[in-house]
């Protein structure tokens, strides 16, 4: 009889946790959406103060057994503090965390969300994980709440990430001057290391067609 799920011969092995040793070659980056912290631009969207911290309070229980709402273990830690990330570096290099990869957002001119990064983490100077940077090109949903008072679905957007080539060098410029040189950024044979978000995005809007004949 053949086995349908065709888990591989050395699944105990695999399993035992002798091979979880970290490899000194490896580096392990983390990708970091930071919410939990009152920004500008989200006071603007959603009113002074929010943070999704706001979402896990409002949290109920829909079946016997959900446990809702719940709190966060470390309890509510504001991501502009540099002690919050005083606490949460040394977390990460407890759990073999090198680096993090930080999703950077540009609307509207100007940066956002980036006060996480600029007022807390790199404030916190301490031997935490390095860090590196996304450019995130998404479009920027009102998605909070989900569904409005009548049911409707909401799914509203509020922003746009740069959409011309000027734009798109301006917000890039922003980056590579602001987080690049930084001591504490992840370099990779000596070079920077950054990534792009959805890059079918960019290369849709930005690419040049050719003319119609």
């Amino acid at each position: 009889m053949v086995d349908e799920r065709r888990l591989p011969r050395d699944l105990e092995s695999l399993a035992s946790g002798v091979s979880l040793d970290k490899p000194d070659h490896l580096r392990v980056a983390c990708y970091t959406f930071h919410q939990y912290h009152r920004s500008a631009y989200n006071d603007e969207l959603y009113g002074p103060g929010w943070t999704e911290y706001v979402l896990a309070r409002g949290c109920r229980p829909w079946f016997e057994g959900h446990h809702q709402p719940r709190t966060p273990m470390l309890c509510e830690m504001d991501e502009r503090d540099p002690a919050t990330w005083r606490i949460y570096n040394a977390l990460a290099v407890d759990h073999g965390i090198d680096v993090f990869i930080w999703d950077c957002y540009w609307f509207d001119g100007e940066p956002a969300l980036h006060e996480a990064l600029e007022q807390g983490f790199l404030q916190a100077a301490d031997a935490g994980p390095r860090f590196a940077v996304m450019w995130t090109n998404h479009m920027w949903p009102l998605q909070y709440p989900t569904i409005d008072t009548d049911g409707t679905p909401r799914h509203e957007i509020a922003a746009a990430p740069p959409e011309t080539p000027a734009e798109v060098w301006r917000s890039l410029s922003y980056l590579i001057a602001r987080y690049l040189h930084h001591p504490k950024y992840w370099t990779i044979d000596g070079s920077p290391s950054s990534s792009f978000g959805a890059p079918t995005n960019w290369s849709r809007r930005l690419a040049c067609r050719a003319p119609s004949s």
